[in-house]
């Protein structure tokens, strides 16, 4: 009897083995490897960034401008990515110290990850919101930084420092 059950063993082995070396990824699966960024490109739209608007953020006088934010993906794979509901800080970094995102501190008690999907070829806008102090001279420049963090089975759902994986769009003037 023994003999008979380390066959079955063996054989049962051996199948697995053989389906999962011949199984290929789909390429609609693939995940980003950790330092892979350059298939990816993120650009503002300079010519429908919102002019400057007199607001209140936080008790404090402002400026405020909408820039809308495209990610591409120009590879062959669908990007799977982890970004915030509400604190987009802990995905995009301003190049310029005169802004700041103008994220709503008191959303973060809705805050959650989510897991986005970008097929090849395909674009992606996000409208981020910037704000400026009252002081501040028109005609600054800005660039936006992105921190891409894969998403998947074997990945953690936890967002990494916005340093990781970061690509930067173009730089644009804010008038």
């Amino acid at each position: 009897m023994k003999p008979f059950c380390l066959f079955l063993t063996f054989l049962a082995l051996t199948t697995v083995s053989v389906v999962l070396l011949a199984a290929k990824p789909s390429k609609h699966n693939t995940l980003i490897k950790c330092d892979d960024t350059s298939d990816y490109k993120l650009q503002i739209i300079e010519n429908k960034i919102s002019p400057l608007k007199d607001t209140v953020f936080h008790g404090n006088k402002c400026w405020i401008t909408h820039c809308p934010l495209v990610l591409t993906n120009n590879s062959d794979y669908t990007l799977h990515y982890l970004t915030a509901t509400a604190s987009w800080w802990d995905i995009y970094a301003l190049d310029n110290n005169n802004f700041e995102l103008a994220a709503d501190y008191w959303d973060v008690f809705k805050n959650g990850i989510e897991i986005r999907s970008l097929s090849p070829n395909q674009s992606i806008t996000v409208d981020i919101r910037i704000i400026t102090h009252k002081d501040y001279n028109r005609g600054g420049k800005l660039r936006i930084a992105m921190s891409v963090q894969k998403a998947g089975p074997y990945s953690s759902q936890m967002l990494k420092p916005k340093t990781v994986n970061q690509i930067w769009s173009n730089e644009v003037t804010i008038r």
